[in-house]
């Protein structure tokens, strides 16, 4: 399991993250298990051009337990869009991150498996 990072602290992104795990497993016939944020700062994108930041992103890990009762560690994003003045958004969850080619992803776990 990967460890927990300094934002796993932090309420707001917390509170973002389950809200927006707990909305997408609600829709799917699988279920949000437990879930834990890694990153320990935001990662800005910015605009190639210009330079400007257009949003920040980070990671965490979530449990979810499958149709058939199996379990799989998923990784999940949360984002924050630029607002301008150096200001951005309230952090809001920002989908479940198939992509990922780091191990652990995407793999079986135990149902019980916690950080």
């Amino acid at each position: 399991m990967p460890n927990k990072g300094t934002f796993d602290t932090n309420s707001a992104i917390k509170s973002a993250a389950i809200s927006g795990l707990n909305a997408y497993y609600g829709k799917t016939s699988m279920k949000n298990l437990s879930q834990y944020l890694i990153s320990n700062k935001w990662s800005t994108v910015k605009h190639k051009v210009t330079g400007v930041p257009l949003y920040q992103w980070a990671v965490g890990a979530v449990v979810q337990k499958n149709s058939d009762g199996q379990c799989m560690l998923q990784q999940f994003i949360v984002r924050r869009d630029y607002t301008g003045s150096g200001s951005y958004s309230a952090p809001y969850f920002n989908g479940i991150n198939r992509g990922s080619v780091r191990a652990p992803y995407g793999n079986y776990c135990k149902c019980d498996a916690k950080p």
